[in-house]
């Protein structure tokens, strides 16, 4: 695309102001509100705004919304979502209008090593895999429950305009399970994922269809039963495992074998050290995978997700959205503007 001098512009239609599940001042449920928002601009020279076709409700925006998960004050909450590039910023040279592009929730800081050092040209420079200290959508800058959201370049990727939009809300989770990926197994290792529900499950699907067999999910509290005492390559960590759970899963590994660390809570635990060294256990953490391979997954009907998929409503039943993702994790829940209900895709 033939780099211009000034953004181009917002469509008529997007107006002034946009619906958005915002902090307010309130405890627990109270502080989301529903408000009134101004569209936001172009915020880096190589920045684009995206209109959002679908977002998912997270873990982590519920930690946010409850004050477990400190935020920026009167922030606009959620960080999983795909929608249609809207506008662009000056420096932009590899997205156009009206492409469907899913959204790293990650914006560089523009200041460590892992950066460019220069604030001004970071988000061209430096990936989101690359900064030490990102700042989150949703959490620290303005997310994505809300009609409108502005992002660098870097943090949005194309996706096959023929995906559906609630599949194409899914690239972040998607490429956290393909964090998996990138921990030296071997489609011909044995092993488990620990965990219970829809990411557990996503995890499996995700190394299935990365030619790997099916591996096993166990709920923390069955894996010492379940498995014998170090008969597995690796562990997948794929749902919050308390301090036990970590036992468990180092028990379960043979020596030298990988125990990948995917979940985050919001409670510290506790470990010690000595068993993985004396075993010589190979502890790998990792938030997330290529976002690039994630988006391609999304595009092949072999990589089935739909049946992980609950309600997608209105950012004004949020109460309801937010009440039902509190009792469980088994399917993930949208929201979708109101000008998309009974046409998403």
């Amino acid at each position: 695309m033939k780099t211009t001098s000034s953004p181009k512009s917002l469509p008529a239609r997007a107006g002034t102001s946009m619906d958005a599940l915002a902090l307010g001042p309130l405890p627990l449920e109270a502080r989301v509100t529903l408000a009134r928002r101004d569209v936001p601009g172009i915020t880096w020279p190589d920045g684009v705004v995206v209109e959002i076709l679908a977002a998912g409700l997270c873990r982590t925006d519920l930690y946010v919304a409850d004050g477990t998960l400190a935020a920026t004050p009167g922030v606009v909450l959620g960080h999983e979502a795909a929608g249609l590039v809207r506008a662009v910023g000056p420096a932009v040279t590899r997205l156009n209008p009206g492409v469907l592009v899913g959204l790293d929730p990650r914006v560089p800081c523009g200041e460590c090593s892992g950066c460019s050092g220069d604030p001004a040209s970071v988000p061209a420079l430096a990936a989101p895999n690359d900064c030490l200290n990102p700042r989150r959508l949703g959490v620290e800058l303005d997310g994505v429950f809300a009609d409108f959201v502005a992002v660098p370049a870097a943090c949005a990727y194309p996706i096959a305009a023929e995906v559906d939009a609630l599949r194409a809300a899914y690239l972040e989770p998607v490429a956290a399970a393909m964090g998996a990926l990138d921990a030296g197994l071997r489609p011909t290792d044995r092993g488990v994922i620990v965990g219970e529900g829809r990411i557990a499950e996503l995890t499996a699907r995700v190394l299935e269809h990365a030619g790997f067999s099916r591996p096993q999910i166990l709920a923390p509290k069955a894996l010492a039963s379940r498995v014998p005492a170090g008969g597995l390559d690796f562990v997948i960590d794929a749902g919050l495992p308390d301090d036990g759970a970590l036992a468990a899963m180092t028990a379960a590994l043979r020596k030298r074998g990988t125990l990948v660390l995917k979940s985050r809570t919001a409670r510290p635990r506790s470990f010690a050290p000595a068993d993985w060294v004396a075993r010589e256990i190979t502890v790998v953490a990792r938030a997330y995978g290529s976002f690039e391979r994630a988006a391609e997954a999304l595009a092949d009907p072999a990589l089935v997700l739909e049946d992980l998929f609950g309600s997608a409503r209105p950012l004004a039943e949020y109460r309801e959205v937010f009440a039902e993702g509190r009792r469980s994790e088994a399917v993930k829940l949208f929201f979708v503007p109101t000008r998309t209900l009974g046409g998403i895709g």
